[in-house]
């Protein structure tokens, strides 16, 4: 009987896993007298797959293109959806340090007449010190390639209003006409494709400051051209822009001469024209003082008057009786017959309200979180979690629905991208469940990442507590820790720790480990230690010193066990406020904790040193503990169990800095290293009594240990983000830094903010790069007899019982392509099939199921593996068959 496909999930996983990156060894050119040589090797790169967790700030559909949509970031950069692989594309991994202010967009705007052509308004912040590293960015090939435009004005991605606009604008009939909004500079526009700008005269911006001295307003957030205008020079002569803290401002000759429209909201955040009708979003931000004439207002052509249409359940008031609505967004279509539909999107709690002609509004979303969302499979951890997702950004309707006469809606958030097949399948009743389409979208801000021996994952994230990652390319293998049990008076966020800032482990059993978290989004956060005996299943607080304003810190739990079968535990919190903060010491799982003396107080003192492994065991003798002090530049150490530490070695002091982090070597008792920024890298081989600089390394943002080398006894690989002999990048030593490998190459730049890396301890070559941003990447060596992959899994309609496997040809080296099918309990014991492909050359594989009948749902898997069978390397593909 036929196997009817019921849905189809793509997780094809490593994908980049078997691209040639760059195939040579050269040695790079160093100085002279270095003791160093570095090479280059084939790597892959790959994100870990958690899944969202950052903030969207706008989506644009191509109005010509089925599937092609851009999405920006906040700060982990921009995207382009896949349409084939249901998959979004990171669009500036290429870009280096340099670059990493680009990160943060603060608006974009495809090229309607051109698919290919998209803009992006790149900067994450304004301020002073990112002077200069903000700019309008092209790109004529769908953003793998972009170049600056030379505007040079600052923008904030990851400021203010940064969810309204978009603040860039083609013009549908022209696409070299572009019109630019600033935040503080005015409006500019090009009419030779970005070559060159000039200053729109007639609009001013609101520069004014609050008390603290910062700016009131978000200069112009919107630009709106009415498609459906006149033309006018070879472009539409009426064009939009939102100056906020000043009003509308409108052209009606292609931009040349703008004018204040009469009466127009004074705050406005967001300009949005359908039908040649004007729609305002004002005084909505999140952050805005002044909540003067706040809410959605409809510009009536006829009577040039401005009407508050603003919903009656959005509008509040605030203290000082202002009203304030908080609107996200604002979106107007056409039903079958012709009517108007209205859609509104609050911010918090997230909702969207609906107008259906002269009807009332209605709620048709309320709260978009698991009671209304379809997380499977990806971002699987967020089921049952009760988190609104912080805000709702914006909204978006698919110009090429999935069937006819429906409207597909698409809404952004603080996690990512959710989609719904129908918002007007129903008037004034819920909207069917909407499905989180974020597969490829990975924006968490990481902490800390830990990889121990027995080959768990740890993450520690900013906001969304933290993971154990049991399969770095299966999202149904991520489990969001729940909260520390054995405590009291701590409100944890519906059942789970929030911004974790450190982990460790006991050498002798993995299992036995440490956390450091804070308890609640409430402005009085209390920092503690839980532990755990399950590898992090369960978490316990068993009596650490909880400290008020307290969200980051720093663990160390000795490499071996007492007599008392716990490990000895050290703990030291970032300081926040005046109290003075100590590391703390645990011999019995946390239940008592005294003062470690001869440490300096307040150890930490930056939250980007909070995770950065300040105290750390020697993993090979339990007894002995480290501790840097970065302001005084002063190493301690000690040998009895962390009870009293001794100042020994000295190293050049630095200054509060984002990437010093102390690590010993697993191999060998006594080793270990000090990371100092600009500062270098410091290598002791006596347990800290001596330090000596590694020559030719200049800077470090992030050091590691690996696994074991292979062929050798106690060698671990080490990593290093920073520069050597002046070139930077990602390195790999297996041999102690005598040579580095360059692992990263001109399409992986590393530009995002980088705050923490992590070598693999049970698969050797494998790093894992914790990113403000952009998630957790992972790069390892690049396989040797597999360059195979599976882009695409389908099935044939016209053969009974048979799943075909689109592929990309890349080479015969002895691959193994095995399919499975499990039943509904996981289990393989009803139908196992297997191909044995010893040269792949064809595009496509076909798995027949054979005659036996499927009964109820069934899962495919299909894994490719090496020559051996011995590692599988990617997982290409899965989907869910249903019987019938």
């Amino acid at each position: 009987m036929k196997s009817i496909v019921k849905k189809i999930f793509c997780t094809l996983g490593v994908s980049a896993l078997f691209s040639e990156c760059f195939a040579f060894n050269m040695p790079l050119a160093l100085a002279a007298d270095s003791e160093y040589t570095i090479r280059q090797e084939s790597a892959y790169w790959d994100n870990v797959d958690i899944g969202g967790g950052g903030m969207v700030t706008g989506l644009v559909f191509h109005p010509k293109e089925k599937g092609l949509i851009y999405a920006r970031t906040d700060v982990g950069g921009m995207y382009r959806y896949d349409i084939k692989k249901d998959k979004w594309i990171q669009l500036f991994d290429a870009f280096d340090d340099e670059k990493a202010n680009f990160y943060g967009v603060d608006g974009m705007a495809i090229d309607p007449s051109n698919t290919d052509i998209i803009y992006a308004a790149a900067g994450q912040y304004e301020y002073n010190g990112y002077n200069g590293k903000s700019d309008v960015l092209k790109s004529v090939d769908r953003g793998k390639t972009w170049t600056k435009t030379n505007l040079n004005k600052r923008f904030g991605g990851n400021q203010n209003d940064r969810y309204y606009g978009e603040c860039l604008a083609v013009d549908p009939i022209n696409g070299n006409t572009i019109y630019c909004g600033t935040r503080f500079d005015g409006l500019y526009r090009s009419t030779d494709g970005a070559k060159t700008w000039s200053k729109v005269n007639g609009i001013t911006v609101d520069g004014s400051t609050d008390s603290n001295g910062n700016i009131k307003y978000s200069g112009i957030r919107s630009v709106a051209i009415d498609e459906k205008s006149t033309r006018v020079n070879g472009r539409r002569s009426v064009v939009y822009a939102a100056s906020d803290g000043v009003g509308v401002f409108k052209t009606e000759d292609g931009g040349i001469s703008w004018s204040k429209m009469d009466g127009s909201p004074r705050n406005v955040k967001q300009v949005y024209v359908k039908n040649q009708e004007l729609y305002v979003i004002a005084n909505n931000g999140m952050y805005t003082d002044n909540l003067e004439n706040g809410g959605l207002f409809y510009y009536n052509a006829k009577t040039k008057e401005w009407e508050n249409i603003t919903p009656p359940g959005l509008i509040r008031e605030n203290s000082d009786g202002w009203l304030n609505a908080k609107i996200a967004d604002v979106k107007v279509m056409k039903d079958s017959q012709g009517q108007k539909i209205i859609y509104v999107a609050k911010m918090q709690p997230q909702t969207i309200y609906m107008k259906h002609g002269d009807d009332d509004w209605v709620v048709i979303a309320n709260n978009i979180h698991p009671q209304n969302v379809t997380y499977d499979p990806y971002m699987s951890w967020r089921n049952g979690d009760e988190i609104n997702n912080g805000f709702m950004c914006g909204m978006e309707f698919n110009p090429f629905p999935e069937k006819s006469g429906t409207a597909e809606m698409w809404v952004i958030n603080g996690d990512g991208i959710y989609s719904q097949i129908n918002a007007t399948k129903v008037c004034g009743e819920p909207l069917p469940k909407f499905r989180a389409n974020v597969r490829g979208i990975e924006e968490t801000c990481i902490n800390t990442i830990v990889a121990s021996p027995n080959g768990k994952k740890y993450v520690g994230i900013m906001d969304y507590s933290g993971y154990l990652i049991e399969d770095i390319f299966d999202y149904s293998r991520v489990t969001r820790f729940k909260k520390a049990e054995s405590f009291s008076n701590i409100d944890q966020i519906n059942g789970y720790m929030n911004t974790i800032s450190s982990f460790d482990f006991c050498e002798e059993n993995p299992d036995y480990m440490a956390v450091f978290t804070d308890s609640s989004y409430s402005s009085t956060k209390y920092g503690f230690v839980a532990v755990s005996q399950d590898g992090g299943q369960t978490w316990e607080n068993k009596g650490y010193q909880q400290q008020a304003n307290v969200a980051m810190g720093d663990v160390a739990v000795s490499c071996g066990l007492n007599e008392n079968g716990a490990p000895v535990i050290l703990a030291v919190a970032c300081k926040i406020s005046t109290t003075d903060v100590s590391v703390l010491r645990s011999e019995d799982w946390g239940k008592t904790w005294t003062e470690c003396s001869g440490l300096p107080k307040n150890l930490i003192q930056s939250r980007y040193n909070s995770s950065r492994n300040l105290i750390e065991p020697d993993r090979v003798n339990k007894d002995i503990f480290y501790a840097y002090s970065y302001l005084e530049g002063k190493f301690y150490r000690s040998i009895d169990g962390g009870k009293t530490f001794t100042e020994t070695g000295s190293i050049t002091p630095q200054i509060k800095g984002r990437a010093t982090t102390v690590r010993a070597n697993p191999g060998h008792e006594g080793e270990v290293f000090v990371s100092a920024n600009n500062k270098g890298l410091y290598r002791s081989q006596d347990s800290g009594l001596t330090f000596s600089p590694m020559d030719d390394i200049t800077n470090v943002e992030g050091f590691a240990f690996g696994a074991k080398v292979p062929g050798t006894e106690n060698i671990y690989s080490m990593f290093l983000l920073g520069k050597i002999g002046g070139v930077r990048g990602l390195y790999r030593s297996d041999d102690g830094g005598s040579e580095w490998i360059l692992m990263n190459d001109a399409d992986h730049g590393l530009g995002c903010s980088v705050m923490c890396i992590e070598g693999d301890r049970s698969t050797y070559g494998r790093v894992y790069v914790g990113t403000q941003g952009r998630g957790v990447m992972t790069a390892g060596p690049a396989p040797r007899d597999t360059k195979a992959m599976v882009s695409q899994i389908s099935t044939d309609d016209t053969v009974c019982g048979s799943i075909v496997l689109d592929g990309m040809k890349q080479g015969n080296n002895g691959a193994k392509l095995i399919g499975a099918l499990y039943n509904e309990n996981k289990s393989l014991d009803k139908i196992i099939l297997y191909s044995d492909i010893t040269d792949i050359e064809q595009e496509v594989f076909k798995f027949n199921l054979g005659t036996d009948e499927i009964q109820g749902n069934m899962m495919f898997k299909c894994f490719l593996w090496d020559s051996t069978r011995q590692y599988p390397f990617m997982k290409s593909g899965e989907m869910t068959l249903t019987g019938n």
